[in-house]
């Protein structure tokens, strides 16, 4: 069998958790996470749905704390789907006060593209398999993917600089 299928897609279970929890002990990191990461970019469902229940709150003016997650995801009937009040308090558990989560924000975001470019890999080959014919059409995903991420990183050091000078 090939390794390669048997493997996970790219995470990182412990970055993911620091930011979190991060963000549960310290409300105005979020705005470090929220710069580079959509709720997609976590691997972990439950863990986008924590991340979407904190800017929902941070949206409404709220303070980001477990019990207000929790009511958020309760509101929207996925409480019970993140493990409940505890498993979001248990987010912080181990997690030190940090001044500065861009280093595990660029880490999920790194695995994030990662599984981005394994999947339009996978279509692709799939496509290609149905229909050689379709090579340079197909060969235009992975241009426009690149530019995409190119892009990406272009406003991404904008904002550090701007964040920096201003």
């Amino acid at each position: 069998m090939n390794d390669a299928l048997e493997k996970p897609l790219p995470h990182n279970a412990e970055a993911e958790q620091a930011i979190l929890g991060g963000i549960i002990l310290n409300n105005d990191l979020l705005d470090q996470a929220a710069q580079l990461l959509t709720k997609t970019d976590f691997y972990a469902p439950t863990n986008q749905r924590v991340f979407a229940a904190m800017l929902l709150l941070a949206d409404a003016k709220k303070p980001i704390d477990p019990l207000l997650i929790a009511e958020e995801l309760k509101s929207d009937g996925l409480l019970e789907s993140v493990g409940g009040v505890t498993a979001i308090s248990n987010l912080t558990y181990g997690c030190p006060h940090f001044a500065n989560i861009r280093e595990y924000v660029q880490l999920v975001k790194e695995c994030a593209e990662a599984r981005n470019l394994i999947k339009v890999c996978n279509s692709t080959i799939a496509d290609l398999m149905d229909d050689y014919r379709n090579a340079p059409r197909l060969e235009n995903r992975l241009v426009t993917l690149a530019q995409a991420r190119e892009r990406s990183e272009e406003r991404r050091v904008g904002k550090e600089c701007r964040s920096r000078w201003s």
